[in-house]
């Protein structure tokens, strides 16, 4: 509820303006999103539009006295060792969470190649989950890696969200019979088609 009413703040003062298409295929339970990460806010986006959702954050913030409180009473995964998260993030899938993963990793790097991680695809391979892509474009770019804060662009910035679902997951598919083999081929079909639609 507080990113819902940040957002909304956000736009009611003229910061920034916003969009959604396809909205409706974010209403599921058990669900994982993935979506591009072009700024610094997009997951306060995501959150606020996804019901019961939940999302990887770093360690650290566990062991900070300032933000382990707010974390953990959101129910937020940190990102442990390899094994312990995947096991997280699936008692968060069968408990009917929507678990939010940005499979670059970090935010993205302007003017570069995407480069997603295999870790999102691992995990939708051992859940068989629904599965919501979420492309985020934004213009003029605002917040993005290496960008201070302050550096504000002369134009308000316009956040557009697209999300698309249920076929690309059955899409999503490999002939293998190696995990990591289908999780590459994912992998490598996400971040062609995020590198499609961002530029599109």
């Amino acid at each position: 509820m507080s990113f819902r009413i940040f957002i909304g703040y956000m736009s009611w003062v003229g910061i920034l303006t916003w969009e959604i298409n396809g909205i409706e295929l974010l209403d599921k339970s058990g669900s994982i999103v993935i979506a591009n990460h072009p700024t610094l806010i997009d997951i306060v986006f995501l959150i606020s539009m996804i019901p019961n959702a939940t999302c990887i954050v770093k360690a650290s913030l566990y062991k900070n006295i300032f933000t382990r409180g707010p974390v953990s009473w959101a129910g937020y995964i940190p990102n442990n060792e390899a094994d312990t998260l995947m096991a997280s993030c699936e008692a968060q899938l069968a408990d009917n969470a929507n678990l939010v993963i940005f499979p670059e990793g970090s935010r993205s790097v302007p003017d570069k190649p995407l480069k997603l991680q295999r870790g999102a695809a691992h995990l939708w391979l051992r859940s068989r989950c629904d599965l919501s892509m979420v492309t985020i474009r934004v213009n003029p770019l605002t917040l993005a890696k290496h960008q201070k804060w302050y550096e504000v662009p002369y134009d308000r910035p316009h956040f557009q969200l697209v999300v698309k679902g249920e076929r690309l997951a059955e899409d999503a598919e490999s002939d293998s019979n190696s995990p990591s083999a289908d999780a590459r081929t994912i992998t490598r079909q996400w971040q062609n088609y995020f590198t499609r639609e961002i530029t599109a």
